[in-house]
């Protein structure tokens, strides 16, 4: 009986052994499997953030480079030296988005990789780092930074570069019935040039010509290529932009003003085609300039003793019949087209003018201004980065 006893207890504890031991097992293996899952959960909810935050940075990223494309002239930096980084207020607001599973802003950043005496200074171009950090609203630790650079150069307004040195006067093909006298001073040995005609159709009889040449280009070109490097389908806008940065040194005048909102209403002309202008421009601080008739309001007629410093461009081809008054103009007058009528004692002195930033007076400081010149910007290949 004893022996019977014994037995069953013998087997009593082997069975509350093997069954504490599965039972362990089994809550070793559900708490593995609940690590497991807890873990992939947690690293499919990361995956998914870090992928979001990513997402929302690059979005910002190609929004901030779009934006310099317009925008640069907008950009300010204290001093404009390399490593400075300007971050304007507001750009980025309207970019916060609800990405799934959070909500993400924007911070967009500009830093200067090189120095602003670069293309401020006619020395080169300038660098700028654009950076776009999105950040996670619900958890401001989830952020993601990427940024890339572009460079921003300058092309000099004409054919020369940032020099204009063209003869005194300019004309696309002939002149000719010229009432009073045009005294015309030469620069470097050339009074008058013609970029298509032949010096022999240029009478130049009535002309006071002061020993000056006249002559035409080995290769024949418009009058827009032959001053500017340019067509002029595309002149006048290029003119058009540069005159939105620097209105006061760049006019371009049209029938209908309210094509340049921007401009400073600071001149006289009126009369609508073939008017009058009358305003002088010879302001020391603004000298020298661009003065743009299009083809649009024809060839108007300078009106009194006035001074112009720098080019005075007629675009039109078809009016033939010119006035210049008794103006004195110190650079070059280049006329579309051919002068078939021209009733003037103006003074013409050939001058090179230099357009270049360092050569038209002091600029602002910590911001890009490339001058009288048509601005370039490419993103540069390997500059991405997102660490």
């Amino acid at each position: 009986m004893k022996k019977d006893i014994f037995s069953e207890w013998q087997r009593g504890i082997a069975t509350l052994t093997i069954t504490i031991t599965l039972l362990l097992v089994a809550t070793i293996a559900t708490l593995t499997v609940a690590r497991v899952g807890l873990f992939e959960q947690k690293y499919t909810g990361h995956d998914v953030r870090g992928k979001e935050v990513h997402a929302a940075a690059v979005g910002g990223l190609e929004f901030g480079i779009q934006w310099f494309w317009d925008g640069w002239s907008q950009l300010s930096w204290s001093r404009g030296d390399a490593g400075e980084v300007v971050a304007p207020v507001g750009i980025a607001d309207h970019l916060g988005v609800n990405a799934g599973v959070d909500s993400y802003q924007h911070k967009l950043a500009y830093e200067l990789v090189t120095a602003l005496d670069g293309v401020g200074g006619g020395a080169g171009p300038v660098v700028v780092r654009v950076i776009s950090t999105a950040t996670a609203e619900a958890d401001s630790h989830v952020a993601k930074t990427v940024s890339a650079e572009l460079m921003l150069g300058r092309i000099g307004l004409f054919h020369g570069g940032d020099l204009l040195a063209a003869p005194p006067l300019v004309v696309e093909n002939c002149l000719s019935e010229v009432a009073g006298e045009l005294v015309i001073y030469p620069y470097q040995g050339v009074a008058i040039g013609t970029s298509q005609g032949n010096p022999s159709c240029i009478d130049s009889s009535s002309l006071n010509l002061h020993g000056g040449d006249i002559v035409a280009p080995s290769e024949v070109r418009t009058l827009s290529e032959t001053i500017f490097g340019l067509p002029e389908e595309q002149l006048e806008e290029r003119l058009r932009e540069i005159e939105q940065r620097e209105p006061e040194r760049v006019y371009v005048i049209d029938l209908d003003d309210s094509n340049n909102p921007h401009r400073h209403q600071g001149y006289s002309f009126s009369g609508g085609k073939h008017g009058d202008w009358r305003t002088p421009l010879d302001n020391i601080n603004y000298r020298p300039y661009v003065l743009y008739f299009t083809e649009a309001v024809g060839c108007p007629r300078i009106r009194g003793e006035i001074a112009i410093y720098g080019l005075v461009y007629y675009a039109a081809t078809d009016c033939e019949n010119h006035d210049w008054g008794t103006a004195t103009i110190y650079g070059t007058v280049a006329v579309g087209g051919s002068i078939a009528g021209l009733s003037t004692t103006a003074s013409v002195y050939g001058q090179v003018w230099d357009f270049s930033p360092s050569a038209i007076g002091p600029r602002a400081e910590g911001k890009i201004e490339p001058g009288l010149a048509t601005v370039e910007i490419l993103q540069l290949p390997g500059s991405w980065r997102d660490f």
